[in-house]
């Protein structure tokens, strides 16, 4: 174990959304039971051909879903994604997150989206956690590119040493660690109640009175 003089300093969390401080789990499985479309192959298609032009803003909505009825043959009412998404947050994220606010941790949020669907999470979700945010769709830049993790810490002012990145997803995960940021890959199913993560980061930081 490591004791005082071994432990890091934590200066910043840099923190995904969906799934990691908003649950999202399910949305795609809603969508695909209710439009009968594969689920496997959906999400394999929308990852690899759409979602990086969705997330950066170069791809409309309502374009992505024109294609949906199109190659699939279904009629999409609105946008499925913010439809299936109410932008609860994860109790135990927004519990943990207030208790390293308390200890002078910055928090900032780091997330993959679009317009209407990050209005849902302002709209919906307990967001005061956060110092800043850096969605995807408004810098015009997405993870798991360098240049945004860089960007963000830019803008931080902060060392990659300095900071812990949370995501849920692992190319996400590896793309902050090749420019040097220590990252946490949280899995809701998992971890709930976050207490897993908080364990890590105590037993990381030496961060005292994070509750469970």
């Amino acid at each position: 174990m490591m004791n005082a003089m071994e432990q890091k300093r934590l200066q910043l969390v840099i923190s995904d959304i969906g799934d990691v401080y908003i649950v999202w789990h399910g949305v795609i499985e809603r969508i695909c039971e209710t439009y009968g479309l594969p689920k496997k192959e959906f999400t394999d298609w929308y990852l690899r051909d759409f979602a990086t032009m969705l997330y950066e803003g170069i791809l409309p909505v309502d374009e992505f879903w024109k294609t949906v009825e199109n190659t699939y043959h279904v009629h999409v009412q609105g946008d499925p994604f913010t439809t299936f998404f109410d932008g609860k947050s994860i109790v135990g994220m927004e519990r943990l997150f207030k208790n390293l606010k308390k200890h002078g941790v910055r928090i900032v949020s780091a997330s993959n989206t679009y317009a209407s669907n990050w209005d849902v999470c302002l709209r919906n979700a307990g967001m005061s956690v956060f110092a800043a945010h850096y969605p995807s769709h408004i810098l015009h830049l997405s993870k798991p590119s360098p240049s945004y993790y860089q960007f963000i810490m830019e803008h931080e002012n902060a060392s990659p040493q300095a900071c812990l990145f949370i995501d849920d997803r692992e190319e996400n995960i590896e793309g902050a660690e090749a420019v040097g940021i220590p990252s946490y890959r949280y899995v809701y199913t998992e971890d709930k109640d976050t207490s897993l993560l908080g364990a890590y980061i105590h037993r990381t930081y030496g961060i005292d009175g994070i509750t469970f």
